[in-house]
C-alpha cells in the first residue's frame, strides 16, 4: 500500500518522497472511505514527513486532524496514542515542552489502559517523556520515566539489549546531574558491558559510552 510504502521511504530518510506517497495515500483514502482509520494514517504519515523536513507549521494541522478523525473511529484505540506520541515529540523538538510533556502524558495514559502498564510499546513514550522532563530540570521525574523504560526494555529485550544500554545511560545522566556519581558509575560501566557485548567494541556508540565512563571517573 501507498501508507506502507510512505512508511519505507521515512525509514531511509527519503522525507521528500514519502511526502508524496502520503499525499497520494491520502488522496485516494479521503475519496473511497472517508473519515476512516487508514485516513487518519495517512495524515499521521503525512505530518511525521513534513516534520523531518521542518515543516513544522504544515505538519501541525495534518496531526491535529489525524487526530481527531481518529477519536471519532475509536476514542481508545492504539493509533490515537500514536499520534500524540508523535505530536508531543515534534513539541518538544520545537522546544515546546510544557506542550510536549502534556500532549505525551495523555499518549501514556492511554497505552497503559488498553495494553497495561508494561507493555513494550510504553518504552519509547516513556524516554520522550524523561528527555522533556530534563530539558525542564525535572532530574527526579526524569529519572523514574527512564527506569520504567529501563524496566519493560529488561523484561521485553533481555538485560544485554541495546536499548537496555540507552535507558541505563539515560539514568546515569540524571544521576550525574543530580551530584550523585557513586550512583551513576556502576550504570555506565554496565552501558560498556553490554555495548561491548551487542554492538561491537568498534561501533560509535560503545566509543561514546567509553567517554561517557571516562567522564564519571575523571569526576569521583
Amino acid at each position: 500500500s501507498l501508507n506502507a510504502y510512505g512508511h519505507s521511504l521515512l525509514a531511509q530518510g527519503a522525507y521528500g518522497e514519502a511526502e508524496q506517497a502520503f499525499r497520494e495515500a491520502l488522496e485516494i483514502h479521503r475519496e473511497i472511505v472517508g473519515d476512516h482509520q487508514w485516513t487518519a494514517h495517512a495524515l499521521q504519515g503525512l505530518a511525521i514527513a513534513l516534520e523531518e523536513q521542518e515543516q513544522f507549521a504544515a505538519a501541525e494541522p495534518m496531526y491535529a486532524e489525524a487526530l481527531t478523525m481518529m477519536r471519532a473511529v475509536d476514542p481508545e484505540h492504539t493509533q490515537v496514542a500514536s499520534i500524540l506520541a508523535s505530536l508531543g515529540r515534534m513539541f518538544a523538538t520545537q522546544g515546546r515542552l510544557e506542550e510536549a510533556d502534556s500532549v505525551l502524558r495523555s499518549s501514556l495514559e492511554l497505552l497503559e489502559a488498553r495494553v497495561g502498564p508494561s507493555h513494550e510499546r510504553l518504552a519509547l513514550t516513556l524516554n520522550e517523556l524523561g528527555v522533556v522532563a530534563v530539558r525542564r530540570g525535572e532530574l527526579s521525574a526524569a529519572e523514574r520515566y527512564f527506569r520504567r523504560s529501563l524496566e519493560i526494555h529488561e523484561q521485553a529485550r533481555g538485560p544485554m539489549h541495546p536499548e537496555v544500554a540507552v535507558a541505563l545511560n539515560n539514568i546515569s545522566y540524571t544521576l550525574i546531574e543530580q551530584g550523585r556519581l557513586a550512583d551513576a558509575l556502576p550504570l555506565r560501566r554496565r552501558v560498556l558491558e553490554i555495548a561491548r557485548a551487542s554492538i561491537g567494541e568498534g561501533h560509535d556508540n560503545t566509543g561514546w559510552y567509553a567517554f561517557n565512563l571516562g567522564y564519571v571517573l575523571e569526576r569521583r
